[in-house]
């Protein structure tokens, strides 16, 4: 099935390609506020907390970035129990298996085969 005719699969390469610009931008954006840090630091060396700064602004962004990473893991495996109740079974790339195809499997596979 194309991903033009399959929204879900369009909708997952779309949250791949927002999950990759953010890891981007997490993991770029301390070191612009470091660079940025170490600029103002060289322009105003007697200020004694720019290293302490520094240091909390890298570990929140650390932070926000596991946070997110475990915001993701939880609402996946949301949608997967919500799936497993309504009774629809995806293969191993999240698309929807059709249950009178999927019966047929089992009985030509055995039980425990899927597709």
């Amino acid at each position: 099935m194309s991903e033009l005719t399959n929204p879900t699969r369009a909708s997952a390469r779309t949250l791949c390609w927002v999950w990759v610009i953010a890891a981007i931008a997490i993991v770029t954006s301390p070191a612009l506020i470091a660079i940025a840090l170490l600029v103002l630091h060289i322009m105003y060396p007697l200020w004694p907390y720019w290293t302490e700064v520094g240091i909390w602004i890298g570990f929140a962004a650390l932070l926000a970035f596991f946070g997110s990473v475990l915001v993701n893991d939880i609402m996946t495996g949301l949608e997967e129990s919500r799936a497993k109740r309504r009774g629809v079974v995806v293969n191993e790339r999240g698309v929807p298996i059709r249950q009178d195809v999927l019966l047929q499997n089992r009985k030509r596979y055995g039980r425990n085969q899927q597709s």
